[in-house]
């Protein structure tokens, strides 16, 4: 059925105190899916496009060179459905 959602189930993998180290996602099924680092503002400074993906488990680590210290955004992607998690970046 194509009108209906994709579910993601999003878990971020943490150093301490929430500091962001990469991500893992899963699928319920297949679906086009981006995943974005976007700071405070909604300005997008990250993005992963890897097109379509099968259901299950994925992960991905988002570069954060050159990034200053602070609080962003993951958002995931997938078909119709969106995900938006805090992180902090040290």
């Amino acid at each position: 059925n194509d009108t209906a959602t994709t579910e993601i189930y999003t878990s971020l993998f943490v150093g301490s105190v929430n500091v962001y180290k990469d991500s893992t996602f899963s699928l319920d099924k297949s679906a086009p899916v981006t995943v974005e680092l976007v700071d405070v503002l909604g300005r997008r400074l990250r993005t992963w496009s890897p097109g379509t993906l099968s259901a299950g488990a994925h992960q991905i680590a988002i570069d954060r060179a050159g990034l200053p210290a602070g609080v962003y955004l993951i958002r995931w992607r997938a078909g119709a459905s969106t995900v938006t998690r805090t992180v902090l970046i040290v």
